[in-house]
């Protein structure tokens, strides 16, 4: 069975022109919505997922971790634009409703790129609430993922966090996000889309604004 990769293709346009519009200050003059911008830092952090739904716990029993790190842009209104890229690890099993076939493991490595945008709705002191989306890929060569499904594929998060700020430098973060990842192909047997809890730790170093 073929698979169009126009669905791919169209969110990895989106992604590369997400990427070359890195923020700088002309931007931050040319959208006065956004405000200057205030911090410029790198981010760390390390994730781990379980499967979300009682489908996805049954059928899609696959738990990962991800090692990703970024730069992130913060701006006076609320706003920060991140970019991050990492490791990802995943091992479990796939299967499917109403099959006799047994399952099959879905175990992969890989490399993970994202783009986001993240909003800080409460500053109290040290302590900064968060709301965050991020889009992205997944890309475990040679394994596809899910068993059954594509070597690439894209990745959408969004939750809240909070972070704490150690020092002029240095934030510890800690959020949760909802997560979906497939390959785009809709509703068909090469697309076995998994749906997870994501609990994420994080450190943060500021590069100044």
């Amino acid at each position: 069975m073929t698979m169009s990769l126009k669905p791919i293709a169209v969110h990895l346009v989106v992604l590369i022109a997400a990427v070359v519009s890195v923020p700088t200050r002309a931007h931050a003059q040319a959208w006065p919505l956004i405000g200057e911008m205030t911090q410029r830092a790198w981010t760390y952090e390390l994730h781990g997922f379980t499967p979300r739904g009682a489908f996805h716990e049954r059928f899609r029993d696959i738990h990962a971790l991800s090692l990703e790190s970024g730069l992130a842009w913060r701006f006076l209104s609320g706003l920060e634009l991140r970019m991050n890229g990492g490791y990802f690890h995943a091992w479990g099993e796939t299967s499917e409703p109403l099959s006799s076939d047994p399952p099959r493991r879905s175990d992969a490595d890989g490399l993970t790129l994202s783009y986001g945008a993240r909003y800080y709705f409460i500053e109290l002191g040290r302590a900064h609430l968060y709301g965050e989306a991020v889009a992205g890929f997944v890309w475990t060569p040679g394994s596809p993922f899910p068993a059954g499904g594509t070597a690439v594929n894209g990745m959408t998060r969004w939750g809240a966090g909070g972070a704490w700020r150690l020092d002029g430098l240095w934030s510890v973060e800690l959020g949760y996000r909802r997560t979906h990842l497939s390959n785009g192909g809709g509703i068909t047997a090469y697309n076995p889309a998994w749906e997870a809890h994501n609990l994420s730790l994080g450190l943060r170093r500021s590069l100044g604004p």
